[in-house]
């Protein structure tokens, strides 16, 4: 169990204040600020500083921050298992992102049903950042990312590998047969996702690797629904950049086209994320058979 200058620090960290922290821990301000002094001097690190008036982790914050999350996650789980063996080892919690939500999800979901362990399963459909943040907070067991996310903070193992690929409809005028250059396409409209999902991050770093910004194109429409982005591609409202598998069954009907340009070849993997060094982990891959 971690002792309470622990869960404090991990308070104050995660609400940047030792009086937002001292009103939900029930306790007067000069105890936060008396137990986190005596967690530095035991640690011989300083774990916070101000910087512009705001209350932020050192580097050494940031590390221990991160194993006691992870210890405090793993440790509720593995006191609830001990207190209902039953009820636990048949649910299981679990998060997706929305560009794995139609197609890779479902195909996870059945490797599940066929360990016929789990009569209850809890899937939460958010974009990146959200799943990372519910891996962290231990609502959920794992999460299915597709995008980039800070590997030092969480475990993790490759489930598959996806092409990344700038598609539209044929009403836009673009031939799937020809090699464009980037800047071809500045002259249409971009279509793309919202900031902290993954496939935002990497199609910000494709532009980057360019020099080139969203608004370096004619219009930029920035959604924050897959299946909302495939809407506006059938109409020919512009171009995307999404997995290959998210856009399938559209590619295979021609109703969009995947477009060629040159120096582009993305693939990138799908993992699965789960708490660092998690005490759970070989469970977690026998799951899934990896």
């Amino acid at each position: 169990m971690l002792e309470q200058k622990y869960l404090t620090f991990i308070k104050v960290a995660q609400l940047g204040s030792y009086t937002k922290a001292a009103k939900q821990l029930f306790i007067s301000q000069p105890a936060v600020s008396q137990q986190l002094t005596s967690l530095e001097n035991e640690l011989g690190v300083k774990l916070f500083t101000y910087h512009n008036r705001q209350l932020k982790l050192t580097c050494e914050g940031e590390k221990l921050l991160t194993y006691v999350q992870s210890l405090k996650v793993q440790t509720d789980k593995f006191v609830t298992n001990l207190h209902h063996p039953s009820s636990l080892q048949t649910s299981l919690a679990i998060a997706t992102t929305m560009s794995l939500a139609n197609e890779i999800t479902p195909n996870i979901i059945a490797k599940i049903q066929a360990n016929n362990t789990f009569t209850k399963l809890n899937c939460k459909i958010a974009n990146t950042k959200l799943c990372l943040e519910s891996v962290q907070a231990g609502k959920v067991d794992f999460a299915l990312i597709e995008g980039n996310f800070p590997k030092e903070k969480f475990s993790s193992h490759i489930i598959t590998e996806e092409k990344f690929i700038p598609v539209c409809s044929p009403l836009l005028g673009l031939n799937a047969k020809q090699t464009y250059r980037f800047s071809d396409l500045l002259d249409y409209p971009i279509i793309y996702r919202e900031a902290g999902s993954g496939s935002y991050n990497i199609f910000k770093t494709i532009l980057a690797s360019r020099n080139i910004t969203p608004s370096d194109f004619k219009f930029n429409y920035q959604v924050g629904s897959p299946t909302a982005i495939k809407a506006l591609l059938l109409k020919g409202l512009g171009i995307s950049f999404i997995y290959q598998t998210v856009a399938k069954q559209e590619l295979a009907t021609k109703q969009l086209i995947p477009l060629k340009i040159e120096n582009l070849n993305i693939t990138h993997p799908i993992y699965l994320v789960y708490s660092k060094n998690s005490y759970f982990a070989k469970d977690y891959l026998n799951i899934l058979g990896l």
